[in-house]
């Protein structure tokens, strides 16, 4: 495949990946997605347990960028904090009951854990 056609190959799947959307599950379980969030087409944000008594919520400030096959899940009992001009760069996976503050930036390939374990 020459140079050209390769090129036009990845511009082919990225526009139909944007022409898909991000994964939204639990919609109106998460704040801050109009307007100031910048969402590549693989991202995944979700809220766990997807049951109708959970309390759990994600809540991005603003100014927020979340890049290729980022996940973000609010994981409950707990929710998602985060906060203005944060960064997620690609295939980062957040899950949990976490507090993110203002103007952070996550590398490539971050795993954040925060879950409770009972004995």
């Amino acid at each position: 495949m020459t140079s050209l056609a390769r090129k036009l190959w990845r511009s082919a799947r990225w526009i139909a990946a944007a022409a898909k959307g991000p994964t939204i599950l639990r919609p109106e379980r998460i704040s801050g997605l109009a307007g100031h969030t910048a969402l590549h087409p693989s991202a995944h944000l979700s809220v766990w347990p997807e049951s109708a008594e959970s309390n759990c919520h994600l809540s991005l400030g603003r100014g927020i960028f979340i890049g290729k096959d980022v996940e973000i899940a609010a994981v409950g009992p707990g929710s998602v904090h985060i906060g203005d001009f944060t960064t997620f760069q690609d295939r980062c996976l957040i899950y949990g009951d976490l507090y993110i503050g203002a103007h952070c930036v996550f590398s490539r390939n971050v795993l954040v854990l925060s879950t409770e374990h009972k004995i």
